[in-house]
């Protein structure tokens, strides 16, 4: 070694410490382009500074100004800064700059092509922060990321930072406003806590919040641990106590079911065996006789707003149409017990109602996505393994069934169609029978999706779903006569008076099924006709006082 290098100072810039190694990774962050080089590059900036070699970087310590017996010191450290460089960059951006042999212009390279201060980065960073939400992350993922975007939207966009007035009551400004956009970001599982911080006087900052909805979540955790400890055995205990109805029903005086599950009025199942040797009222008890009304799934589900929605219920033949929908072939019963069971998926959904975000193996599938670049969440397997989600976005499965922030999992090979979140982002009713499922609107009726079942799953086929399988409505329109339209619109004018009216002589072409409607005649009427009485008399005028009274 050099005598003048083992006598350098190590505050010198050219001083290199032991763990001052080539392929020393000094930030996680790695530079992809545009989009995060204010990030990286405040981020090597402080580590550099933290290595004394910040010179190498800016400039400020050139090979000329380091005296002549100094140089070979110097080419190594500006080779180390160099490596350190190289190993946050991509791959594909450091092909364009491994030969180069200053540190100093490899810096101003890369500022010079990537920084880019302009209106659509910040109108891109304020979008980010004020459309940004907590989703599936934790609490410190999502504060962590906010917190991000609002520094590199500050050094894009630096506020005053003078002493006067005016400056302080901006900050304050700035410290509200980032409050704010924390707390809109919130799932609603934390409107409670939400409430009480907007409250306090005067109102806390970010941290303190932070510190607040932290606090909150880790009670929910430890909460949750000790009631699933005792959920099982009080669910179980709940099943034993349920006692069976034993009431007579309203419609067909039978007992042991109620008015809402008679098969008389709701119809029978598909695959109900009817017994042969008892017809009539015995025939409908030993229908009803085997079927446990408290474990039967009612019509009637409760909505958002509480208010109750009727499900949609079907006769036998109703059933067996839509099933002839779904399978022009007799059906092969497979048997599976898993997901493992089922070997190709395809394009094809499962309707999984234990999912509590939908998940999709196909990234083409996306729109929107977004890369989960910072502390990608992770998704939990029933197996107990957890799988990484890589990207966010929305995906169309049916033109008239749209899902938003759908996940990608590039190691699952299935598509799962969350019901809990499909039932509450589109307001729709997912009815589940022995061999289909239906989707529907949960205001209008309108059907979204059939699933039919394979394998034991619940399958949404995209390239089944034709127009004969989904009806615009669960409701039959008959074809009227435009004649008869008319003329019961109109208040039951006759065929004179509707011919003066113009452009409707055209349509007037069925006049005879005017004349036999049944309305006008009983319109022409004062009063209705005397009621038919069976009674037979011996004597005449002796019940003639019965009808006086009515006259």
């Amino acid at each position: 070694m050099n005598p003048s290098e083992s006598v350098i100072d190590f505050n010198h810039p050219c001083y290199l410490h032991p763990s001052d190694t080539l392929g020393t990774l000094l930030v996680a962050h790695q530079l992809l382009g545009v989009e995060n080089y204010n990030v990286w590059s405040q981020t090597m900036r402080i580590a550099l500074l933290a290595k004394n070699k910040l010179g190498f970087m800016d400039g400020t310590c050139s090979k000329d100004m380091i005296p002549e017996e100094m140089g070979h010191q110097w080419e190594r450290c500006n080779a180390i800064v160099l490596s350190w460089i190289l190993n946050t960059i991509n791959k594909e951006l450091s092909a364009g700059i491994v030969f180069a042999s200053s540190a100093a212009t490899v810096w101003t390279d890369l500022s010079e092509r990537f920084k880019k201060v302009d209106g659509s980065r910040i109108y891109f960073l304020h979008r980010e922060i004020t459309t940004y939400s907590q989703g599936i992350v934790s609490i410190s993922a999502y504060f962590t990321k906010l917190r991000l975007l609002w520094d590199e939207y500050e050094a894009l966009v630096p506020p005053s930072s003078c002493g006067c007035v005016q400056s302080r009551q901006n900050g304050t400004h700035i410290a509200q406003r980032h409050l704010f956009q924390f707390l809109m970001g919130l799932n609603e599982s934390y409107s409670t806590v939400r409430s009480q911080i907007l409250l306090m006087s005067p109102l806390p900052s970010v941290n303190h919040a932070y510190s607040m909805i932290m606090q909150e979540e880790s009670h929910r955790k430890h909460s949750s641990s000790n009631i699933g400890d005792d959920l099982v055995p009080f669910s179980l205990i709940q099943m034993v106590q349920k006692k069976r109805f034993t009431g007579i029903c309203d419609h067909c005086k039978v007992k042991r079911h109620k008015r809402e599950t008679c098969y008389k009025l709701i119809g029978y199942p598909v695959d109900f065996k009817f017994t042969k040797n008892k017809v009539n009222s015995n025939s409908a008890s030993a229908v009803n006789s085997v079927y446990t009304p408290d474990s039967a799934c009612s019509n009637e589900v409760m909505d958002s707003r509480g208010s109750r929605s009727q499900a949609p219920v079907f006769t036998q033949e109703q059933y067996n149409q839509i099933l002839h929908l779904l399978n022009k072939e007799p059906a092969v019963i497979e048997a599976a017990t898993s997901i493992a069971g089922m070997v190709d998926i395809g394009n094809k959904w499962i309707i999984d109602t234990g999912a509590t975000d939908h998940i999709l193996s196909d990234l083409h599938l996306l729109e929107s996505l977004v890369a989960c670049a910072l502390e990608s969440p992770s998704v939990q397997l029933p197996d107990g393994s957890s799988v990484s989600v890589t990207h966010i976005g929305n995906c169309t499965v049916l033109p008239n069934l749209s899902l938003t922030r759908v996940l990608y999992v590039p190691n699952f090979r299935y598509n799962l169609l969350s019901v809990s979140k499909l039932t509450n982002d589109l307001h729709c009713l997912v009815s589940f029978y022995p061999h289909f499922c239906l989707i529907q609107d949960r205001s209008s009726g309108k059907m979204r999706g059939i699933g039919k079942v394979r394998g034991g799953l619940y399958i949404l086929d995209p390239s089944q779903q034709t127009s004969a399988i989904l009806p615009s409505s669960v409701v039959a329109v008959a074809s009227t006569d435009s004649s008869l339209l008319w003329h019961n619109r109109l208040g039951h004018a006759s065929v004179s008076r509707l011919n003066k009216v113009p452009h409707f002589s055209c349509t007037m072409r069925n006049v005879d099924s005017i004349h036999k409607c049944s309305v006008c005649p009983l319109a022409k009427q004062t009063r209705l006709p005397f009621p038919i009485y069976h009674s037979r008399v011996t004597v005449a005028f002796s019940l003639i006082h019965r009808f006086v009274g009515t006259l």
